[in-house]
């Protein structure tokens, strides 16, 4: 019986995830196939994109991922978009992290902001629950400059 009950968690385990290795969704922001700045509903691809990994990567060192409070609605979100700046992650496979899928994670970059939340789009939607980053000792300040400084 506990031979057959250690099966069903291993093949559990490897159709929930794919079979493949876990990530963080910290790691996920520094393991992207596309990256776009979007200030204002204009949008830019990132082409320094060492520069920008150096930025997150500093910014993410302390980092804790937190319960997010935040939801997402795909028509809300595209409105928001309209201001303010951004920064979307784009993979070319749809990745899987704390049971949520997503194919694009969206960030809104406030300067002063300690912690974020990620927005998931997939298939084409910005739908459903976020993911949440405390920057713990650090804020987005970087990452705001940086984005300038690329435009």
């Amino acid at each position: 019986m506990v031979k057959i009950w250690l099966n069903c968690i291993i093949c559990a385990t490897i159709l929930l995830d794919g079979g493949m290795e876990t990530k963080t969704i910290q790691q996920y922001l520094l393991g992207y196939n596309q990256v776009e700045i979007v200030v204002n509903n204009e949008c830019k691809t990132v082409e320094d994109i060492e520069k920008l990994n150096i930025t997150l990567n500093k910014m993410l060192k302390d980092s804790r991922v937190m319960p997010a409070f935040g939801v997402s609605i795909h028509n809300e979100t595209i409105n928001a978009m309209q201001k303010g700046v951004w920064l979307r992650l784009s993979y070319d496979e749809t990745k899987w992290v704390n049971g949520m899928n997503f194919d694009t994670l969206l960030i809104n970059v406030e300067p002063k902001y300690s912690g974020f939340n990620i927005i998931r789009r997939n298939d084409g939607l910005y739908e459903g629950r976020c993911y949440y980053i405390d920057l713990a000792n650090s804020t987005m300040q970087p990452l705001y400059d940086l984005i300038n400084e690329l435009q």
